[in-house]
């Protein structure tokens, strides 16, 4: 049995082995289509970079939707550096097909200039 559609609410990596193992994990899903965290509750005083999970959701080979907010706990310098961090990484992604990248703060605002502007 395969798994085509995943929906994550509240997904938290405390610290920087979460990181790790969450990447290593999403790194073997192969039948996922279309992916939704919302949102994706990032530690910020342990977490030194998202790379490795944003690398390994990237690399799917089947992912062609992905939606995902940020949110290092309300901190808005620390949740703007895991955007931009991640918006390179993202964006190379030739498989995505509908990418929605979003921070949570009082409210979610929509980064278009992360998105592929394909919504979905």
């Amino acid at each position: 049995s395969t798994i085509e559609t995943l929906t994550i609410g509240a997904l938290m990596v405390d610290n920087q082995s979460d990181v790790e193992k969450l990447a290593e994990a999403f790194s073997v899903c192969t039948s996922i289509k279309a992916l939704h965290i919302q949102p994706l509750l990032i530690g910020y005083r342990d977490v030194k970079t998202v790379a490795p999970l944003m690398k390994a959701l990237a690399a799917m080979p089947n992912l062609k939707k992905l939606h995902i907010c940020f949110d290092a706990f309300g901190e808005k310098k620390a949740t703007q550096r895991y955007l931009k961090e991640s918006a390179s990484i993202l964006q190379a992604a030739t498989n995505l097909q509908g990418m929605e990248v979003l921070e949570r703060s009082r409210g979610y605002q929509y980064y278009p200039e992360l998105s592929n502007g394909r919504s979905f």
